[in-house]
C-alpha cells in the first residue's frame, strides 16, 4: 500500500513533536490527509466507549469528563476496543503506533 493510501501524512509525523511538560503530549500540524478526514469524521466508533468523570471538588481542582476508547495496552492492541474500528480508523491507529513513524522530543 503506497503512503498515499492512508490517512497519515507520515512524514508530517516523523516531523512532529513529543511534548513532556506539563504533561507528555504529540505535537503535529497537517498530520491527516486532507482526502481522509471527512472519512475519519463520518467513520468516527459510535460503540465501546467508557467514561470517566471528575467533578471540580473545589478551587484549583479541575473538573473533566473523557469518553475513552481501550485501543493499546502496554503495547498490544485491545481486540474489544479494536472491534468498534472502521479499516481506515485501525490503519490511522497502526500507523500512529509505529515504531516507523519516529519521535522526537521538544522538551
Amino acid at each position: 500500500m503506497s503512503s498515499s493510501s492512508h490517512a497519515v501524512d507520515p512524514d508530517v509525523l516523523r516531523g512532529g513533536f513529543l511534548n513532556t511538560s506539563p504533561f507528555v503530549r504529540g505535537t503535529v500540524r497537517g498530520m491527516l490527509r486532507r482526502s481522509w478526514r471527512d472519512r475519519l469524521v463520518g467513520e468516527f466508533p459510535q460503540d465501546g466507549f467508557t467514561r470517566t468523570e471528575r467533578p471540580s471538588g473545589g478551587p484549583g481542582r479541575k473538573e473533566y469528563r473523557t469518553d475513552d476508547l481501550s485501543l493499546m495496552e502496554a503495547g498490544k492492541e485491545v481486540p474489544e476496543g479494536a472491534r468498534h474500528l472502521t479499516p481506515l480508523w485501525r490503519d490511522l491507529v497502526t500507523t500512529l503506533m509505529s515504531a516507523e513513524s519516529g519521535r522526537r522530543s521538544a522538551n
